[in-house]
């Protein structure tokens, strides 16, 4: 008996798990995405983008030349991809009422369009209509403060 063996289960541990597990269904969690804070997407997209960079530069890798490594790769760098798209989208959506989080909202929007852009002009664009929002989000938290005064 080698070293190695003693550090993995044997063949029918691992199996009586596996059927105990049942099949192990991976899905994005969109409620949970719903219920993140905007500082928590721009964390969670930043998290998922260097976990897609990550898995691209192993396909590259010699150590994945292999036809069947290469697809669970790509499999997996597809649904990393499609949950970061979706972390973005539920940024997208969100209408958040304070200066912080429209500047986390924002930050999450460009991050994600600056890692694609290929043309200058539009992420100008979308960083001019960032700038917009926060402005806008400063200018209600202000008359939201003299209105709460006045009253």
């Amino acid at each position: 008996m080698d070293a190695y063996s003693k550090l993995t289960p044997e063949p029918e541990i691992i199996a009586k798990r596996i059927e105990q597990l049942g099949r192990v269904q991976v899905g994005i969690k969109l409620d949970a995405l719903r219920k993140c804070t905007p500082r928590e997407l721009n964390h969670l997209r930043d998290a998922l983008h260097t976990i897609t960079d990550v898995i691209c530069a192993q396909l590259w890798s010699p150590h994945f030349q292999d036809e069947a490594g290469q697809n669970v790769l790509a499999s997996l760098n597809e649904f990393m991809c499609a949950y970061e798209d979706m972390a973005i989208w539920v940024a997208k959506e969100t209408k958040p009422a304070t200066k912080q989080d429209v500047q986390w909202r924002c930050w999450t929007i460009l991050s994600a369009e600056a890692s694609y852009a290929e043309d200058l002009a539009r992420l100008s664009a979308i960083a001019a209509q960032a700038v917009c929002e926060e402005n806008d989000a400063a200018f209600d938290t202000r008359h939201a403060a003299k209105l709460a005064v006045q009253s």
